[in-house]
């Protein structure tokens, strides 16, 4: 799988094309050599490398011309190595692999969505077809993530297939009400974390862990440390392929770890930032004040790399803090000098 966040050692690159002089439409991009995870805005490129990629990089780029004539480009660039961590909060942790809830992939290593993929939808809603060795295929082809496999499913895969809507699982290409609520869905309907089977629930780092497990994904280096501290469950390692990050607040009541994710254009606004309380039905996009997050506090939202200090937990990098005094939350001047943040897309 391809963990992209918190695991590169380059510097992000943009391109742009659209040269005034021959004008162009870019109607799709695909990475050459698999280096790079690939986000098109319009004609606006943004290039991501991929976790340990390095050196010359190229990408193709699928173009109609003014007079409707379809081609394509190959464009090239360089990896630029760079010793700090990246962390870009805007993308779907997996771009390698479908084998993720809501995915459409039936078939986990077909990429298109096409008949083939349908008829063996249609199988599973008909109860002709099941695979017990396929742990994650009942996963793939729950397309509104509310747990049952059926006519609603097939709906939205025909839509997608024929150009009407996008998937609800495809991250990257979601506004950001549309993420809200695919979190929610997946909170709710899927994962259920509050009922995660923990012998000493109020342990609020156990439940942290957990859901990050879940959605982002670990690489298997990480996993092994995680199971160092708690025979957490990994089955469901990048399931659901949320960008989630950690979030430790300490408060005159002491310290709580919980989760968030990014559903905004700027990492630095609070309130772009949808905070998770893992441990509590309706938890999605609490607000300071509700459940266990203390209206006046320090909050430090922290991505992998994680570290085993060996004292029993697992830490993870601080990144961006904020103050909260009564509700009103700052920005802390605080820089992490080994971690690039991506602020902004």
């Amino acid at each position: 799988m391809g963990w992209s966040d918190g695991y590169t050692d380059v510097v992000i690159t943009a391109i742009e094309q659209n040269p005034d002089q021959n004008p162009v439409t870019i109607t799709g991009v695909e990475s050459v050599d698999g280096k790079t995870q690939l986000i098109l805005n319009g004609n606006n490129l943004n290039v991501h490398a991929l976790p340990k990629a390095s050196g010359v990089y190229q990408a193709k780029v699928l173009i109609k011309n003014a007079t409707g004539g379809l081609d394509n480009a190959i464009l090239s660039g360089n990896i630029i190595t760079d010793s700090r961590i990246v962390v870009y909060p805007f993308t779907a942790p997996n771009d390698s692999t479908f084998d993720y809830l809501g995915s459409g992939r039936i078939f986990k290593n077909h990429k298109e969505l096409d008949d083939m993929q349908l008829a063996r939808l249609d199988s599973i809603i008909a109860g002709t077809f099941t695979d017990p060795t396929d742990k994650r295929l009942l996963y793939r082809a729950d397309l509104n993530a509310d747990g049952a496999i059926n006519s609603i499913d097939r709906a939205i895969f025909v839509d997608v297939k024929n150009g009407k809507r996008v998937l609800p699982s495809d991250w990257n290409k979601l506004t950001y009400a549309e993420q809200l609520d695919w979190t929610n869905k997946t909170f709710e309907n899927i994962l259920k974390p509050y009922f995660y089977p923990f012998v000493q629930s109020s342990i609020c780092n156990q439940y942290s862990n957990q859901l990050m497990i879940d959605n982002r994904g670990f690489n298997q280096s990480d996993l092994s440390t995680f199971l160092k501290v708690y025979p957490y469950n990994v089955d469901n390692n990048g399931l659901v392929n949320i960008p989630m990050y950690e979030v430790l607040v300490n408060s005159a009541a002491g310290s709580h770890l919980m989760n968030a994710i990014l559903i905004g254009n700027d990492a630095r606004v609070f309130s772009n930032w949808c905070f998770i309380e893992p441990q509590r039905k309706g938890g999605v996009n609490i607000k300071p004040g509700q459940f266990y997050f203390p209206i006046t506090s320090r909050v430090s939202i922290r991505s992998p790399p994680i570290n085993y200090p060996g004292d029993g937990t697992i830490g993870m990098v601080d990144g961006l803090l904020f103050n909260i005094d009564n509700g009103v939350a700052t920005l802390n001047p605080y820089t992490n000098s080994n971690v690039n943040w991506i602020y902004t897309k």
